[in-house]
């Protein structure tokens, strides 16, 4: 009879996954199929119960089928035997569990154990170190307020020196033994005493070994110090400072007076600036229009009650006369129209008083434009000439520099002049550059610094003289008789190079700005010095020399 005959209520009625349970445990469970058990351990020999529960296993294993239509049939025998070693293996199991995690338990207590009695160890012997230290610490401040004592009361360097050896060498005083170490190159009879406090200072640092000879010599005599003598010896150098120190506090002083030095220089050159530009504003307020004689009188009027003491040249203008009273060298205001130029005018007695002092004759890097001194006021001469400076910053007679282009002239081709005594206006004729010293052109010197020529003659050779240098022609026309005026400035070709712009007076019913068409001139001559600088040839050597007459 078969086994399914035997036990026949249990082929569909038992559950599916009670029977899992009990032939397959779960893999956190062991890992291992009571199947496996059964076949191998030999607790059941039959072959009949083998060949069930290898049907069996099969069926729980094979994932295909559902669970509804499994044919799963087993004897009562197979299935107690399966109850029995799966009771056992649950016992077993259950066991091992509780003995492994004892065991771990007791491990971990262990060690746990093991570490908190290294870490009681570590924290004892840290502790009885740091006392230790504080015991050298304090030792060592108390030998040193006793070597204070024998210094005020007059120790000898040479006793000190020895007291020095003796507390190198006593073993008792590790931390001494270190610093006599450090400052075994210590000469006593140059340092004496100070030295040996010196050494004795870095008993108090941990890691005294590491202490340079120049910090034990330099402590002690720092500490001394307070205040401005503090400060004192440790910024500027002094005899017990190594060399390197020396250099340092040095390059450290010198880096600072740079500094200051600098924003000083600055400072002046911006406060010289602002100086000059508002002097110039608060000029120009001086400057009464007038529309009617009426009103000509009436200005005078409160002028002469305001300046008493001021004698105004007869037949000036009334407009200037607050100018002439605060300065009575002024003479004349300049202006170029679309220009910044717009300045007062002096003249003196020579023509180096304003090169370095403003309207009011204090010090002015800007100076004050000047009319050359010979010149008439009055009845203007021949050739008027005024000189300013060219300064960086765009100030004073700075963009005369921009005629040195056909543009700067076709955007301001007009000068105006208006001196005590008269309203003036001149066209730009030339711009060119020249020398002011002789040795920059093999000798020679392009003298346009003069009031009057003898003859049309000796003017027409000028003028000639001037077209071989101008940098361009303006169209403007001109003819012996014409009264000049010549600006002249610094430029930066080359050193001490000269900027000239020269105009001539507008005739009567000519128009100011007329012009005829504006010319380059290709080949301008330059002084000799201008074409060393740009390395090129200079094709007027041999050229011929104008001179005044």
């Amino acid at each position: 009879m078969t086994p399914e005959e035997n036990n026949p209520n249990i082929s569909r009625t038992d559950s599916f996954e009670d029977l899992r349970r009990q032939l397959k445990l779960d893999d956190d469970e062991g890992g291992v199929s009571l199947y496996d058990e059964l076949i191998h351990d030999g607790k059941n020999k039959s072959p009949e119960t083998k060949a069930a529960i290898d049907n069996i296993y099969k069926l729980l294993a094979d994932d295909d089928e559902e669970e509804n239509e499994i044919p799963v049939k087993v004897s009562s025998s197979t299935r107690k035997i399966i109850n029995e070693d799966f009771s056992s293996r649950n016992a077993d199991t259950a066991a091992s569990k509780s003995e492994r995690k004892a065991k771990k338990e007791e491990e971990l207590e262990k060690k746990l154990s093991e570490k908190e009695a290294e870490y009681s160890k570590k924290r004892s012997s840290k502790m009885l170190e740091k006392e230790a230290k504080k015991k050298e610490r304090v030792a060592a401040k108390q030998r040193k307020k006793n070597i204070k004592l024998e210094r005020k009361k007059g120790v000898k360097k040479s006793d000190s020196a020895d007291k020095l050896n003796a507390l190198a060498n006593n073993e008792n005083a590790p931390v001494i033994n270190r610093a006599s170490a450090a400052a075994e190159d210590i000469k006593i009879s140059n340092a004496g005493v100070l030295e040996i406090e010196s050494a004795l200072d870095a008993a108090d640092n941990e890691d005294v070994n590491n202490i340079s000879m120049y910090e034990f010599d330099r402590s002690a005599d720092y500490k001394e110090r307070k205040g401005l003598n503090k400060f004192l010896y440790n910024t500027f150098p002094n005899k017990r400072d190594p060399f390197k120190e020396k250099l340092r506090k040095t390059v450290s002083i010198l880096s600072v007076l740079t500094i200051i030095g600098c924003a000083c220089y600055f400072g002046s050159l911006y406060i010289q600036k602002q100086r000059n530009v508002s002097q110039t504003t608060q000029l120009q307020r001086y400057i009464v229009e007038t529309e009617n004689e009426e009103q000509v009188q009436s200005e005078w009027d409160k002028i002469k009650a305001e300046y008493p003491d001021v004698e105004f040249p007869g037949g000036m203008n009334v407009k200037y006369a607050r100018l002439y009273a605060l300065n009575p060298e002024f003479v004349a205001w300049l202006s170029i129209p679309n220009t910044q130029i717009n300045v007062q005018v002096v003249k003196a007695e020579n023509n180096e008083k304003y090169l370095k002092q403003d309207f009011y004759g204090q010090y002015s890097r800007y100076g004050c434009p000047f009319m050359d001194f010979r010149d008439n006021i009055r009845n203007l001469s021949m050739n008027t000439i005024i000189y300013g400076h060219h300064m960086k910053d765009g100030l004073m007679f700075a963009e005369l520099s921009k005629y040195e282009k056909p543009e700067g002239f076709e955007n301001a081709p007009v000068i105006s002049l208006s001196t005590l005594y008269g309203d003036y206006n001149f066209k730009i004729y030339g711009v060119f550059i020249t020398n002011s010293k002789p040795e920059d052109d093999n000798g020679y010197l392009f003298n346009f610094i003069f009031n009057h020529l003898t003859s049309d003659e000796a003017f027409e050779s000028y003028i000639q003289a001037v077209n071989e240098r101008r940098l361009y022609d303006t169209g403007v026309d001109i003819q012996p008789g014409d009264k000049l005026l010549t600006l002249s400035t610094c430029t930066y070709e080359f050193e001490d190079a000269r900027l000239v712009v020269l105009a001539r007076m507008v005739r009567p019913g000519e128009s100011p700005t007329s012009h005829g068409t504006v010319k380059v001139n290709e080949n301008p001559r330059y002084p000799a010095k201008w074409y060393e600088t740009k390395k090129q040839d200079n094709p007027y050597e041999d050229a011929d020399r104008w001179y005044p007459s």
